[in-house]
């Protein structure tokens, strides 16, 4: 569980920071990160895939069978726009930090601007996308001898983790979530949870929390890629269980 830790800069950037642009929130998140991994788009056209700009894209060998024999294939891998805080899974599951952010929800006069699809909340990472039931190698992952040799070359080239269903990273990141909520209320509804001085506007959203949530991102993006042995796995920290296994190797 990770939280953003207040600085000393003035103003507080929970009580008297104001907002660096739009009020309007957009916690639509697209693509979706409930579901099948496959919903998990790969798709450059969705909101985060537009706003993370150019997808890139590899090229790997692995074993494969045709007609009954075993050769050397060359596959593709293709990345997904990955949300680093989850808008569904866990952001929306969050309802203290909501509370702060969203005016529909009644607790703060404005929304305070946070774009769940924003490029600072993505990061693409390889998956089995590139080998779906519609692409050239026409079968279901689940039928592929290649799985294994897939995962990790995938990893190797991207040098980032592999993305399929995720469930353990999103609680992890609800955690978090949850936590930060409950720094930011510490003293509610009297005083301000960060610098401590009385609220004398308790409908204000805290529109701080827009930049500390980007660095919250930042901080899980570097546990996605770069290199292995940093990746904090045995914290909950994966996105796929082909990334433990790698992470395993140590290499």
């Amino acid at each position: 569980m990770l939280v953003s830790s207040p600085d000393s800069d003035e103003p507080c950037w929970a009580c008297e920071e104001p907002p660096a642009g739009s009020h309007k929130n957009d916690l639509d998140e697209q693509p979706s990160s409930m579901g099948d991994a496959e919903n998990d788009l790969y798709n450059d056209s969705s909101k985060l895939g537009k706003n993370l700009g150019f997808r890139p894209s590899w090229q790997v060998k692995v074993p494969h069978v045709v007609n009954g024999d075993a050769v050397t294939v060359t596959a593709p891998v293709t990345p997904a726009a990955h949300h680093v805080i989850p808008g569904n899974a866990s952001l929306a599951k969050t309802p203290k930090l909501l509370d702060l952010m969203e005016k529909k929800r009644g607790k703060v006069r404005d929304d305070i601007g946070y774009d769940v699809n924003s490029a600072q909340n993505g990061v693409w990472l390889p998956g089995n996308y590139g080998v779906s039931k519609d692409s050239m190698f026409s079968r279901k992952w689940s039928d592929y001898v290649f799985k294994l040799e897939y995962a990790m070359a995938a990893m190797n080239v991207s040098q980032t983790q592999f993305h399929d269903s995720h469930f353990v990273y999103s609680a992890q990141v609800k955690q978090s979530l949850r936590a930060l909520a409950d720094k930011i209320t510490l003293h509610a509804p009297e005083r301000c949870g960060i610098c401590g001085k009385e609220l004398s506007d308790k409908s204000r959203p805290p529109y701080g929390l827009v930049g500390r949530l980007n660095r919250l991102a930042a901080v899980h993006k570097m546990f996605l890629r770069g290199p292995v042995r940093k990746w904090p796995v045995s914290n909950g920290y994966f996105t796929s269980r082909w990334s433990v296994m790698k992470a395993s190797t140590g290499s």
